[in-house]
């Protein structure tokens, strides 16, 4: 399992996580569970696409601060019968 860092914007009404180690991609949520659900649906999408196009799965950092939060994925080798 990969943990990327997505660092936590609560200054809108919404929560909002962006992770620098995939470009500053991010989403959004209501709740801190949402917030966390909907940010692991983006990372593995965004993943599978790299897989898919054939480029390097990034390293997870360790950035440092209060408002950082560590979200799990598990990349699936996907196989197709011959």
């Amino acid at each position: 399992m990969l943990k990327y860092p997505g660092i936590i914007d609560d200054s809108d009404k919404r929560l909002c996580i962006t992770f620098p180690d995939l470009g500053g991609s991010g989403t959004d949520g209501d709740t801190l569970e949402e917030l966390i659900e909907n940010a692991e649906d983006m990372l593995g999408a965004y993943l599978d696409v790299l897989i898919e196009m054939g480029k390097p799965i990034p390293k997870p950092s360790k950035p440092e601060g209060e408002k950082i939060i560590y979200i799990g994925v598990t990349l699936q080798v996907k196989y197709i019968a011959a």
